[in-house]
């Protein structure tokens, strides 16, 4: 329960036209046979008109943790996927944000990571895993988790459920005899550590939670110019799908949302 403010008004307004929008839109995946999508574990996801609206969902009671968009189907089916998305018979582009999270306790150390450091976050040389695309994986899957957990041991274990996870989704990524044991994702940790001094202090601080909130209010802005102009995009956290003939325009605005929101 809460009481409703100018705030939870203006943003409720903002959801209110944005769902709006997509009720007009014809959101559909353009290369299936049939109108769903099948996981890995055999559940399947479908494709409609009916599960494309959105909500926010905030945590802890608070409107400063959390406040992700939750509810499109687009965000539930996998990336090999997503290139197939057409927004009214238009084709679409997927355009991300590169190391958010990671940028984002930079800048809240005052430091533009693009501009002062400038290479790939998850970017490791890792001796126990020899494939590039994998060891970045590996590397991505910890140094997210470890802005979200708060013990070092709860860091291992997501990591590994997170790596699983990938697997499922690719199955060709990670090769069946590869273990990834305590000692070695410790060892990626470590790495992850000696790689971003700067930010170390914050690595298992519990700080995800905080910054979904700001990349939430990013995705927020970005919905709303958007909407303005009767264009659906669609949200993936830090990534959004929207007609390929307006990726430029995507580009500033994210460009322009980010600046707002880390100044």
């Amino acid at each position: 329960p809460y009481k409703d403010t100018k705030e939870t008004q203006r943003m409720r307004e903002v959801l209110r036209s944005y769902n709006e929008l997509l009720r007009r839109s014809h959101i559909d995946c353009s290369h299936l046979d049939e109108p769903y999508v099948l996981k890995s574990d055999g559940a399947r996801i479908n494709i409609n008109q009916r599960d494309k609206f959105v909500c926010r969902i905030f945590n802890n009671s608070s409107f400063q943790q959390g406040g992700r968009f939750y509810g499109g189907w687009w965000q539930r089916i996998s990336s090999q996927h997503r290139p197939h998305i057409k927004i009214n018979g238009l084709r679409t582009l997927e355009v991300d944000y590169s190391n958010l999270h990671a940028v984002l306790l930079y800048a809240r150390k005052g430091i533009h990571y693009s501009a002062d450091i400038g290479d790939d976050a998850y970017e490791l040389s890792l001796l126990d895993i020899e494939d590039r695309k994998l060891s970045r994986v590996v590397a991505k899957a910890m140094l997210l988790v470890a802005i979200n957990v708060k013990d070092e041991k709860g860091a291992i274990k997501a990591a590994r459920n997170k790596i699983t996870q990938e697997k499922k989704e690719d199955p060709d990524l990670v090769p069946d005899d590869m273990k990834f044991t305590d000692k070695l994702l410790k060892k990626v940790l470590d790495q992850i550590r000696k790689k971003h001094p700067l930010i170390e202090d914050m690595l298992l601080s519990g700080a995800g939670i905080d910054l979904q909130y700001i990349d939430s209010q990013i995705t927020e802005k970005i919905i709303e110019h958007f909407t303005s102009l009767d264009v659906p995009v669609l949200p993936i956290h830090d990534s959004y799908v929207i007609p390929s003939e307006y990726v430029e325009d995507l580009r500033i605005a994210m460009h322009t949302a980010f600046g707002q929101l880390t100044q």
